[in-house]
């Protein structure tokens, strides 16, 4: 399997005034041309998904909107709730098809969650790991089977800015 790990586009600024739930704070208009660039850069690189999971929370969900629609053949995004903050790397696997349903699969979430789930599919409980994804940018770990704890290869790490200029 070809695990896909995308943290979502720019959003706006924490505030509380205008959205009590935190969840429900959306992607700048900037942040959406920036996302929408980025989706273009997977489409002209040849980016392909047979599943598309999110987080419920709205930034993620508008990004994951966004790759359904440049990215040819993308299937429309289902929420995975696991992939909210927080979500256990145990319960975003779970919910994984096994075999040969989906060979190429993206994750759209948030930080330090995505890193940490690279972590833990990498090098498990080995603190020396450190990466940071940007928002917008993209991890590819691949897995002979079913993804587990250890198994991973990593395959990109891409920038924002590479996604973009592609």
């Amino acid at each position: 399997m070809q695990l896909y790990l995308l943290r979502h586009g720019p959003a706006g600024s924490r505030d509380a005034s205008l959205y009590p739930d935190d969840g429900e704070r959306p992607l700048t208009r900037p942040g959406r041309a920036r996302t929408e660039r980025a989706a273009r850069g997977m489409e002209t690189a040849g980016f392909r998904f047979d599943l598309l999971l999110t987080s419920p929370l709205a930034r993620a969900r508008q990004t994951a909107d966004i790759v359904a629609e440049v990215v040819s053949g993308c299937p429309r995004p289902r929420v995975h709730r696991p992939l909210a903050p927080g979500g256990p790397t145990e319960a975003i696997l779970e919910g994984l098809p096994k075999g040969r349903q989906a060979s190429r699969v993206l994750l759209v979430g948030h930080e330090p969650d995505l890193t940490r789930l690279a972590a833990d599919l990498l090098l498990p409980g080995n603190p020396a790991l450190s990466m940071t994804l940007r928002k917008g940018g993209l991890i590819r770990i691949d897995f002979d089977d079913h993804p587990s704890p250890g198994d991973g290869r990593l395959v990109l790490l891409l920038t924002p800015k590479i996604l973009r200029g592609l």
